[in-house]
């Protein structure tokens, strides 16, 4: 598990870096879609951003997540992570709660708030 701007910049200083098979990825900003897409490019079969909001309040570029979905990204709107889920010390998963939109935050954005009753869906990465 590696925070964005740290893949991004390993990525960028020495070439490469390793990526799974599946990646997940966690935000809705720039950076997630950056890192989106540039896993698919290092080989990642299958990429998923998770993301609390809709598509509405992602503060992504529009054309950056158009460009990310026809390179096969995934995302999923109204998701939070609850949980990672580990087998022997190994990350295989990430469980999330449905979310839905409340009221608005400080930053004037309808703030997320899990579904009440919402079950629990899990993502496996492995």
């Amino acid at each position: 598990m590696r925070q964005g701007v740290e893949f991004l910049r390993e990525l960028s200083l020495s070439g490469g870096t390793e990526v799974g098979k599946t990646v997940a990825i966690i935000g809705g900003g720039n950076v997630a879609i950056d890192v989106a897409r540039s896993a698919v490019r290092l080989g990642a079969q299958k990429v998923n951003i998770i993301y609390r909001r809709t598509k509405t309040e992602m503060p992504v570029w529009e054309e950056e997540r158009v460009a990310a979905e026809a390179e096969g990204v995934t995302i999923t709107y109204l998701s939070a992570p609850q949980e990672v889920l580990t087998e022997e010390s190994r990350i295989v998963g990430v469980r999330c709660i449905r979310m839905e939109l409340g009221e608005p935050d400080s930053s004037g954005r309808r703030r997320p708030i899990p579904v009440p009753g919402a079950s629990t869906k899990s993502l496996r990465i492995s």
